[in-house]
């Protein structure tokens, strides 16, 4: 299903009307440089973790959209640092729903809220040489 929302009032609008009975949409957003209105992307992904949603793919629409695919988050999912600041921002500002809270809930239950790396891991010292430089 394709949906365009122009604003977070209008995405909230269809997440809270189709986010317990849908398993997916594909969001169409406006390129920045298009002129048009549009979400932005950033506020797509905050609106869809309140109601316990999260992006996945993006494709390009045409020359002057982009496509993003939107799914219930999985139990056992992962939270990213981005998210999770997402998430607290929106838990803050009194934007989170109680299906948004129940995804943040179970993923501290299951560890899955703090499991994503913050850091890229180190380097091993083997593996700091190439060809006998050192990188």
């Amino acid at each position: 299903m394709d949906v365009v929302a122009n604003s977070a009032e209008e995405w909230r609008e269809w997440l809270d009307t189709h986010g317990r009975s849908e398993t997916e949409v594909w969001l169409i957003i406006a390129h920045q440089d298009s002129g048009r209105q549009s979400l932005r992307y950033n506020e797509a992904v905050e609106h869809a973790l309140c109601y316990g949603w999260i992006d996945g793919l993006h494709r390009k629409h045409d020359a002057h959209s982009s496509r993003l695919r939107f799914t219930p988050r999985r139990p056992k999912s992962t939270w990213s640092a981005p998210n999770r600041e997402r998430a607290d921002r929106m838990v803050a500002q009194g934007m989170m729903t109680e299906a948004g809270q129940a995804a943040i809930d179970l993923a501290k239950k299951l560890g899955t809220w703090q499991a994503a790396r913050d850091e890229a891991p180190a380097v091993p010292p083997e593996r700091t040489h190439v060809r006998g430089r050192r990188r």
